[in-house]
């Protein structure tokens, strides 16, 4: 990847320590080049991420740009990308949980989702009302 017009080098952004003050000023007084910037630099890291991963990162980028062509405003993106990370985070969490259930002589807790034909059965318990 090439050194744009205005002299910045995407591969060089990748190695070094992340700027915010120079992208805060970029978007503040150059808000077109910020986003040819932005761009360029999300497809550097695309291109940057190993080979049998990079599906799924061009795919992550394409859901990240759906929801910035979504969003009127830049705080309801920055929301909605938060959450897409936490979704994500939790998902992990629970993969991590189950494995760890798994190693310690457990089975795999059943998905929800899918239709395993277990059968769960639970005690249901009668609420009264409360006499006033």
């Amino acid at each position: 990847m090439s050194t744009s017009d205005d002299g910045f080098d995407p591969s060089k952004s990748l190695s070094a320590e992340f700027d915010f003050d120079y992208w805060k000023d970029l978007y503040e007084q150059d808000p077109e080049n910020f986003e040819k910037n932005r761009a360029k630099l999300m497809e550097a890291l695309v291109e940057s991420t190993p080979e049998e991963r990079r599906h799924r990162a061009e795919g992550l980028l394409f859901r990240i740009d759906a929801v910035r062509r979504n969003m009127n405003t830049p705080m309801k993106n920055c929301i909605e990308i938060s959450n897409m990370m936490w979704d994500s985070f939790y998902k992990l969490n629970d993969a991590l949980h189950d494995l760890s259930f798994v190693a310690k002589g457990g089975s795999k807790i059943s998905d929800t989702n899918n239709n395993d034909s277990e059968e769960h059965n639970a005690d249901i318990l009668e609420f009264k009302p409360n006499p006033e």
